[in-house]
């Protein structure tokens, strides 16, 4: 079962870093730490057609605005999205950059991850853009419980995804915040990212 300390020396490994040609977006992996294990927070996003990951689990997150450092940009997000104020001293690192290749392309996603003391307060969901939010544990994902292939496609493209299905939840992990996760699991226990997981 991983701490937070252990969180904090996965994430010493320097983070890959790309440079958007279309913008970039910021996002928070936040883990609750009042229970026995780390929960890690997901939102599921509210169905809505404009929104190219409209339905999908995620982080908070969205646009760094002009002149915003993308950290900031994250802390904001979470506040204006789920009503989470991050305090910088509970960000324990960084994962990879990711390029957005379906909806937003040239858009370039940064992730922090942050681990929050304590109980964490009340949420206040912006519900124009977020359905839930839901604490999966760590453990949870760490074992690749629920992991499996998934068909996708687009047009004339076809790929088999990887995919979590977690308890309760009539939609999977999957897609860009499924990477950001395996990013994380990777760096706790080398076991690889994706499909490789489920092997």
């Amino acid at each position: 079962m991983a701490t937070v300390d252990e969180l904090r020396r996965a994430l010493s490994r320097p983070p890959a870093t790309l440079t958007p040609t279309t913008g970039h977006a910021a996002v928070a992996a936040v883990f609750s730490t009042d229970g026995p294990a780390p929960e890690l927070l997901l939102v599921r996003r509210t169905t809505r057609p404009s929104d190219p990951w409209s339905g999908h689990l995620a982080f908070p997150g969205g646009r760094v605005e002009p002149d915003e450092d993308p950290f900031d940009a994250a802390r904001r997000e979470t506040v204006e999205e789920v009503g989470l104020p991050l305090r910088p001293e509970w960000m324990v690192g960084r994962l990879d950059d990711l390029a957005a290749i379906g909806g937003r392309p040239g858009l370039v996603i940064r992730p922090y991850v942050f681990a929050v003391p304590g109980p964490l307060p009340d949420l206040v969901l912006q519900e124009r853009e977020i359905a839930e939010v839901l604490r999966v544990p760590l453990p949870y994902l760490l074992a690749d419980t629920g992991r499996g292939p998934m068909a996708w496609s687009r047009g004339e493209l076809q790929l088999t995804l990887p995919k979590v299905d977690l308890p309760g939840v009539d939609v999977p992990l999957w897609g860009l915040t499924l990477h950001m996760v395996d990013d994380l699991l990777d760096r706790l226990d080398g076991r690889g990212l994706g499909l490789a997981r489920a092997r």
